[in-house]
């Protein structure tokens, strides 16, 4: 009899042992893919919101342009950016005709609050929400359905600072 393999038994525990470990693996490196999918979408998101900013700090107002902003609604995996024409419909609000750019998130990641415009006026900036000045923190919260949680993209009307939070 040869004494030098392994058994049928063995082999099968040795594979069962590295299917659970490959099984553990594939899922906590799905997970950091959720992460990173929610990290960029924030991202994305606050270079978009970044851009307008900075469009109404450095522009003039010139050609009936208002401002610059973007539409966040509830539960959408897109926003749109606008460019707010004083001559069309309601100031600092997205009308038709004002579309810049639609942009849009990762998979299953929506907007989950702040429904409405978020807009900067031209020339300093003021931060608008809805067709209101704030004084206050603006909180715009991005959400991931497979991971089950959240980042919050704050807005600083005073500072004019924009940075993110992230919650797990």
């Amino acid at each position: 009899m040869n004494t030098r393999g392994f058994t049928f038994f063995e082999l099968l525990i040795s594979v069962a042992i590295f299917i659970a470990i490959s099984a553990v693996t594939v899922a906590n490196l799905r997970g950091g893919d959720q992460v990173s999918e929610l990290k960029q979408s924030a991202d994305v998101l606050v270079s978009y919101l970044k851009e307008a900013q900075n469009r109404a700090l450095t522009g003039i107002a010139a050609d009936s342009v208002n401002g610059y902003g973007l539409t966040l609604t509830n539960g959408q995996s897109v926003f749109r950016t606008y460019r707010d024409s004083t001559s069309s419909g309601t100031a600092r609000r997205f009308d038709s005709g004002e579309l810049l750019e639609t942009v849009g998130f990762r998979k299953k990641v929506s907007i989950s609050s702040a429904t409405g415009d978020v807009f900067f006026q031209i020339p300093s900036a003021q931060l608008y929400l809805d067709g209101a000045a704030q004084t206050n923190v603006v909180t715009i919260t991005l959400y991931h359905s497979g991971l089950d949680s959240s980042i919050n993209i704050n807005i600083v009307p005073i500072a004019g600072q924009i940075s993110t939070t992230e919650i797990y």
